[in-house]
């Protein structure tokens, strides 16, 4: 082989491709397995407020160093505002590994809610940030979209409405939290990020 086009029709045609390498003046003879570039990549999303949240795939999964199928914001929208490329690792309590169970931790909230969540930033993939996502679905749409090839690849989305949410939870009495009058003084450190306003700045950090 002199040239990658060669190369790039040989793996085109073959599902298993049988190496002889040199390396150091020495031959190694090695097997490796080729796919479709297409099963690489999601075949699925949710728009989400019009945000989009897909799958890891292999190339973000290099980026992120985080395991395929994990969700993660590609387009914030009106919920995830802020948490641009972030792996959503927790929604209201339950652990969101891939798409279809953040769908139901979703779906599961009530309307306008804030509802407690856990993000994997960016910038610090070592750590899970708490956060909190309005639940907004009065203006916009909730949908799960499916990709499919036809035999001549042609490729299509097929959109579905996602089932509804409750209705807005209505707000409970009250409570005060009382401590211990010898509670030793503590030093602690909270990380969060909050897209809502508070004490008048929004994105408190």
């Amino acid at each position: 082989i002199h040239d990658f086009g060669r190369f790039q029709e040989i793996m085109d045609d073959n599902d298993k491709i049988d190496f002889i390498l040199s390396r150091g003046g020495e031959e190694m003879k090695m097997s490796v397995r080729t796919d479709d570039l297409h099963k690489l990549m999601p075949t699925e999303f949710l728009e989400i407020a019009e945000g989009i949240l897909v799958p890891l795939s292999l190339h973000m999964s290099f980026l992120t160093q985080g395991p395929c199928g994990k969700v993660i914001v590609v387009k914030s929208g009106n919920m995830f505002r802020g948490f641009d490329l972030a792996v959503i690792a927790e929604l209201g309590g339950k652990r969101t590994p891939d798409l279809q169970s953040l769908a139901d931790a979703l779906c599961e909230q009530p309307r306008e809610a804030l509802i407690p969540a856990k993000i994997v930033s960016p910038s610090n993939r070592l750590t899970e940030i708490a956060v909190t996502v309005p639940i907004e679905r009065h203006w916009s749409e909730w949908r799960s979209a499916q990709k499919t090839i036809s035999s001549d690849g042609f490729i299509t989305w097929e959109y579905t409405d996602l089932p509804q949410s409750p209705g807005p939870k209505l707000m409970e009495k009250k409570r005060v939290v009382k401590f211990r009058s010898n509670l030793h003084a503590q030093l602690v450190i909270i990380t969060f990020k909050s897209p809502q306003p508070m004490d008048g700045n929004s994105g408190v950090s």
